[in-house]
């Protein structure tokens, strides 16, 4: 704004505020392309379960433009799932972006779904049964099921039997396996 005044008030600074502008823009496009990248090649190490060299481009992507919630969702299931973990600044970084960003929809559920895996990883089972409980019906039928091992695993730190058996009935052992050639 104080560019696009300085060349409304004086004519003669005009093309040097509009080369100035033009460079910003360019830079706001080359970060965001960037970021695009980084976000994809994530992406892809992970799709291979290179979580290491995943990290590495969530983190990059994440130092590009922490307000985009796929760049701290994605770091912060790799600093909780992979080795070395780091659950503790991944519930920092979920924390902060929640305070801050006020997300809403899908990526919402995904951030929750990310942060009450956590929060089961740091003993914090109440807090965690609570986040996963709230997203469990948006997630997709794997990843549902994974929640429901975790919301079972909860339940049971918590004593609430009852409530760990009805969730592990719905987990990943209760998929019947498929049969192969070999069994046959």
């Amino acid at each position: 704004r104080m560019l696009s005044r300085l060349a409304q008030t004086d004519p003669t600074s005009y093309e040097r505020v509009q080369t100035i502008l033009l460079k910003v823009a360019t830079l706001a496009l080359a970060t965001d392309a960037e970021w695009s990248a980084q976000q994809a090649l994530g992406n892809m190490a992970a799709s291979k379960q290179d979580y290491q060299t995943a990290r590495i481009h969530f983190e990059t992507a994440n130092a590009l433009d922490p307000t985009r919630i796929e760049a701290v969702n994605n770091l912060a299931w790799c600093l909780a799932e992979t080795e070395p973990t780091d659950p503790e600044r991944a519930l920092a970084l979920i924390t902060a972006f929640l305070t801050d960003a006020q997300p809403s929809g899908e990526p919402l559920a995904q951030l929750l779904d990310t942060r009450g895996r956590v929060l089961i990883r740091l003993g914090r089972f109440d807090e965690g049964a609570q986040d996963l409980e709230k997203v469990l019906r948006f997630l997709a039928p794997d990843s549902q099921r994974e929640a429901h091992d975790l919301l079972a695993e909860a339940y049971q730190a918590l004593n609430k039997v009852a409530l760990a058996d009805l969730h592990r009935s719905k987990g990943t052992a209760s998929v019947p396996a498929v049969a192969t050639q070999e069994d046959e």
